[in-house]
């Protein structure tokens, strides 16, 4: 065993070797985003020098297809291309120049090229917005493509444009056949529709959707001429590379997909221009209706449709409101970009960059769903489910490993997207249908077709997934104020905290989905515990004393327990599993939700321990990151390094994972999308463009302000806000004061309630001081966490779209509604620290006049909103009311007896 005063030598000198391998790799990943925005609109372009000179591709591994996309600019008679090979003829010589590629930038929401083709400057922007307070613009498979220009010599140029997207975008089987149409041209806009002749219904092949339909579109604005023109590939091409036009001519030959190509063009005639007046925009979508094949049970099934379409009667209309909504999507996405950047810069500039590459990627997994509409065309919007693909693994639906990878986004972002996710899987394992006591792995093996089976029930997965769904149920109520998911699931909860009260601690013949580790996982164990203690608080929230304390004293047996047995012989680290070797050890990721949730389960001498474990495990060195485990060989996982990054309380050392995981992001040698799996020399194992990504926001996540859960047990005091749970879940409310003299009225309403809270000050202050020389450090409290509330907003027309209260969820609270009606966006975001960062994108202007009923509100920065004393006394105030509450309820906990025996 090395020395402990060695141990901080040779991590720094491993650090140090680390940071100097690779140094000749570019700092881009692998493969840039362009159209991402559901499982089946998902287009990315290998990320090189000349990226521009590359087929755009699907996302699925190993093949990787092409979703033909063109792109190319006409400067003074001479063809350029941005996008797509420089070659007409297949396996022919180039006879189009290559723009020259300046730059590169990629946003949460957009990625950025920065181009020059002759004398023309030319910036090419892919936004796949990302709308977190709007069911209905999240749920619109569109992305759009903007083109501007202006001169780089100062002369004006002769400026044409030309963009196409061929058949491929409809099937993995290039044999299949295909039709095609065009939109009336008598609208504002026009599209080209492409779709199968036989379309199979929530099929894939190679990944992509056998049952939709593209749409490329563009809007057609006074004074600039557009024309189009279907035909086979090198036909179109030629026709624009030669006379900088089109003829508006359909080729009506309908054919396969290979190898005469089809494809389907737009051009644009700028003139003679020194500088584009407004962005030309073209817009990508693929629609499948219906989305979801949802079986809830045996003799019980539905098909769900895209949310959008219950603001839409017709796709041209969703259509045109697309691409109308453009200059408002772009101030949106800058907003949001802008607060996710800002933010995570204050890590580090590489730690932004990481963000940045996950966001799409996980948005891009979701599909968010109504069941179809009523015979008389009514949706019903209160029933919201989201469906998420293990995209790049196995496609499976809702698998849960995922969405708990991706949690801390969620809750980052907008976190009654955890509700909604998590929907369906209470649903349909409804106790009195579901024979299994644990939680399952997914709700189907296939997407898009949600399906209990027997392969979605796993023992060996049974510690694994309940202590999951445990942990993402409380987190949500914990960051949301909304307590209903609980309340309309607990007897289901409780079960499956029953199955871990029996098997977490030595788990019987378990498997993990991260590791498929074997037997006495330690760190499987401990987010049992963690998920038994996370039950305890449910079942306090919901006035279920004796739950409460059995669950609590449970969690805090097996903690100890769980201390004792982890811990190597001669007490350095923390091993891999019980009654290994002492130099096994393991990446101690599964001691993120006790900080995430602050349960503060863990003693000091556990997490010095924790911290020398992942000190052993930087030697030796790894290029892009460290193993799961001593006994995983050379396997990485991105997602769990993230976790234990946001564990540690070392900075140096959260520091370090974090610049570990954006190597592996920015390792462009790698065949794959950020894969959270892989091995360590950088080839991917599995999980391109895979939502687990979402777990790179887990240091941010612990920086938002958590909600307290409203209980009456076991004692009852004046809070600030809380989780308020009713019979009728449209009837949620936050319970959150707006004014200070409110909440002093409500604390200290008598002097009795003064003597009160002064006294629990004092114990709790003694109490605190004990826990900081025990030295609490690893797991932080709530109070050592800045105090982030959520920006309010209003539902459009004030109106709250609830869940189905028989659906096992509920509707957002008032700080978290949703809006779903076009031509309003709701403004959510979470309340940020003003840390200063780098500005990528520019800022936006705070709305000065009234905004018109169609116009949406954009969301602003913390910097918009102002500095007001009061309210950063309400602030404290709220704090200090939520320490003194657990302080209170600790008192009770330490007179408490012990419960009733457990097995």
């Amino acid at each position: 065993m090395l020395s402990s005063r060695l141990l901080p030598l040779i991590v720094l000198l491993c650090i140090n070797a680390a940071q100097s391998q690779n140094t000749a790799s570019q700092s881009w990943p692998a493969y840039f985003p362009l159209a991402v925005r559901s499982p089946y609109l998902s287009s990315w372009v290998i990320a090189t020098q000349n990226s521009s000179d590359n087929w755009p591709i699907f996302y699925q591994p190993p093949q990787f297809q092409s979703t033909g996309w063109v792109g190319h600019i006409r400067v003074d008679n001479i063809t350029y291309t941005w996008m797509g090979t420089t070659s007409n003829i297949s396996n022919g010589p180039p006879i189009l120049r290559q723009v020259e590629s300046l730059s590169t930038v990629i946003t949460p929401t957009r990625t950025i090229q920065h181009l020059q083709a002759g004398g023309m400057d030319i910036t090419v922007t892919y936004l796949s917005p990302i709308e977190p307070s709007d069911w209905s613009k999240q749920s619109m498979p569109f992305s759009y493509m903007a083109v501007n220009a202006s001169s780089s010599d100062g002369q004006a140029h002769e400026v044409q444009l030309y963009s196409d997207i061929s058949a491929e975008w409809v099937s993995g089987d290039r044999d299949a056949i295909v039709n095609w149409t065009l939109s009336a041209t008598n609208q504002p806009y026009l599209y080209h529709k492409i779709q199968l002749v036989n379309p199979e219904p929530f099929q894939e092949n190679t990944g992509q959707a056998s049952d939709g339909v593209a749409y490329y579109a563009m809007a057609l604005e006074q004074g600039v001429k557009v024309t189009y023109q279907s035909c086979q590939d090198v036909i179109c091409r030629a026709q624009f590379t030669d006379y900088g036009y089109l003829n508006d001519t359909q080729n009506i030959a309908f054919r396969a997909i290979s190898p005469d190509f089809p494809v389907f063009a737009f051009a644009v005639d700028l003139g003679n221009i020194k500088a584009t007046n407004s962005p030309v925009v073209w817009s990508v979508g693929y629609v499948r209706n219906p989305s979801i094949n949802y079986e809830i049970s045996q003799y019980t099934s539905e098909y769900r449709s895209l949310f959008f379409w219950s603001d839409y009667q017709t796709i041209d209309e969703a259509i045109y409101g697309f691409l109308t909504d453009y200059e408002d999507a772009l101030s949106r996405a800058i907003a949001i970009d802008n607060r996710i950047q800002q933010a995570a810069a204050s890590y580090s500039s590489e730690y932004s960059s990481v963000v940045s590459f996950a966001v799409r990627q996980v948005f891009g997994a979701l599909d968010i769903t109504l069941p179809q509409p009523s015979s008389d065309g009514t949706w019903d919007t209160s029933d919201v489910k989201i469906f998420m693909k293990n995209l790049g693994i196995d496609g499976r639906v809702n698998p849960v490993e995922g969405i708990y990878a991706a949690l801390p986004m969620f809750l980052y972002i907008n976190a009654s997207y955890v509700e909604y996710l998590l929907a369906p899987l209470f649903e349909m394992q409804n106790p009195s249908t579901y024979p299994y006591y644990y939680a399952a792995r997914d709700i189907g093996t296939a997407y898009p077709n949600a399906s209990l089976t027997s392969a979605s029930a796993d023992s060996q997965e049974g510690v694994e997934q309940t202590g999951n769904m445990l942990i993402m149920t409380y987190a949500h109520a914990l960051y949301t104020g909304n307590g209903n998911l609980i309340s309309a699931n607990y007897d289901l909860l409780k079960r499956w905290a029953e199955y871990l009260v029996n098997h977490t601690l030595y788990p019987s013949n378990p498997a993990s989905m991260t590791t498929k580790s074997s037997s006495n996982s330690t760190n499987l164990a401990v987010k049992g515990i963690i998920a038994l203690n996370a039950m305890s608080r449910m079942s306090a929230a919901m006035h279920q004393g004796n739950d409460y304390e059995r669950y609590a004293q449970v969690s805090s047996n097996l903690i100890e327990q769980w201390q004792s047995a982890a811990m190597a012989s001669d007490h350095s680290h923390l091993v891999a599993d019980y009654g290994n070797s002492s130099e096994s050890w393991a990446l101690m990721y599964n001691l993120y939700p006790d900080r995430l949730l602050s349960t503060s389960l863990l003693n000091q001498s556990v997490c010095d321990r924790a911290k020398s474990t992942h000190d052993l495990t930087l030697i030796p060195c790894y290029d892009y990151g460290i193993p799961i485990s001593s006994g995983a060989g050379l396997v990485g996982n991105s997602a769990w390094l993230s976790f234990t990054a946001a564990t540690v309380e070392n900075t140096t050392l959260r520091d370090q994972f974090l610049s570990m995981v954006w190597k592996h992001a920015t390792s462009n040698v790698t065949g794959a999308i950020f894969p959270p799996v892989y091995y360590l020399n950088g080839t991917p194992i599995s999980g391109s463009a895979n939502p687990a990504q979402g777990a790179v926001f887990a240091p941010l996540a612990l920086r938002l302000s958590r909600i307290a859960l409203a209980s009456t047990f076991p004692l009852s005091l004046p809070q600030s806000s809380s989780i308020t749970v009713t019979s009728d879940p449209s009837t949620t409310t936050s319970k959150a004061k707006s004014s200070l003299g409110a909440i002093i009225g409500g604390v200290v309403g008598g002097a009795a309630a003064v003597l009160i809270i002064a006294s629990a000050a004092v114990i709790y202050r003694q109490r605190y001081g004990k826990r900081r020389q025990r030295g609490l450090g690893l797991i932080a409290d709530a109070s050592d966490m800045p105090s982030l509330e959520p920006i309010p907003y209003i539902a459009a027309n004030n109106e709250s779209y609830s869940s189905n209260p028989t659906a096992s969820s509920s509707a957002p609270t008032s700080q978290e509604h949703i809006s779903s009606h076009k031509g309003s966006q709701a403004t959510y975001m979470r309340n940020l620290d003003n840390q200063s960062g780098p500005s990528y994108t520019g800022s936006i202007a705070p709305p000065s006049g009234t905004r018109g009923p169609t116009e949406p509100d954009p969301i602003y920065p913390p910097a918009y909103i102002g500095e007001d004393p009061r309210e950063q006394e309400l602030n404290g105030l709220r704090v200090e009311m939520q320490e003194l509450r657990r302080a209170m309820e600790a008192m009770y906990v330490d007179q408490m007896e012990a419960p009733p025996s457990y097995s």
